[in-house]
């Protein structure tokens, strides 16, 4: 074990302790206090023993270091102005190396650590340029991947690709019964709240009809 978390209950501190080996004591790492401070999440380690990555805030959104322990010396990786970063870490199956955090802000739902770790997903949108794609799953040797795609008229598909055939197969829709139907598309809005709150909404307008039409709101909707 490497890094371990307590909790003193009479004041609601969390203290995160580590050591650098085995035969090392537990040391106090960083610590904060419910209510009062804002909160820190240590994420897991590279492949590298020492480097630790971690979510804490930048501002008031979560953002994402890395540690080294050795040194105590803390860097940014990823932060966005509007939205908090909140996935788990990506690790390769190949080289057991953290290479990315799943972000739904980012390309592909994922930041990659390393910019030529997009090359393969910018080679999918080449061969499906009309629809959003994301890769879900890898084969322990990275050469066979399960791919989902969709789009405002793709209403989702599963797809499995091998790298080394150079193939991809369809496998199943998500709602079969909407492949034959035309589905309007959406655009993306700023609402202002009556306090001057900006909120980023997705809007679809029916294909019939006249306005006003029925609306239905989904208010805690993702927006990948």
């Amino acid at each position: 074990m490497r890094i371990g978390s307590s909790r003193d209950f009479k004041n609601g501190e969390l203290t995160y302790w580590h050591r650098l080996s085995q035969a090392d004591d537990f040391e106090k790492l960083l610590s904060y206090t419910a209510f009062e401070d804002k909160p820190i999440s240590a994420e897991g380690f590279g492949l590298t023993p020492n480097i630790l990555y971690l979510t804490k805030y930048k501002g008031d959104k979560r953002a994402l270091y890395k540690m080294d322990l050795s040194t105590k010396e803390t860097s940014l990786i990823l932060a966005h102005n509007n939205y908090d970063v909140t996935g788990n870490l990506s690790y390769s199956a190949v080289s057991k190396e953290a290479i990315g955090v799943y972000d739904q802000h980012s390309p592909y739902g994922r930041y990659y650590f390393n910019d030529e770790d997009y090359a393969f997903h910018k080679s999918l949108d080449k061969v499906l340029p009309n629809t959003t794609n994301f890769i879900r799953s890898f084969s322990k040797d990275q050469w066979v991947y399960v791919l989902y795609r969709e789009s405002d008229s793709v209403s989702g598909q599963y797809l499995l690709g091998n790298r080394k055939q150079n193939k991809l197969n369809y496998l199943f829709s998500t709602y079969p019964d909407l492949s034959f139907v035309k589905l309007p598309e959406h655009e993306t809005i700023i609402c202002t709240t009556r306090d001057g709150l900006e909120i980023e909404a997705l809007v679809t307008l029916s294909k019939f009809g006249k306005a006003p039409c029925p609306t239905v709101i989904h208010p805690h909707a993702d927006l990948d």
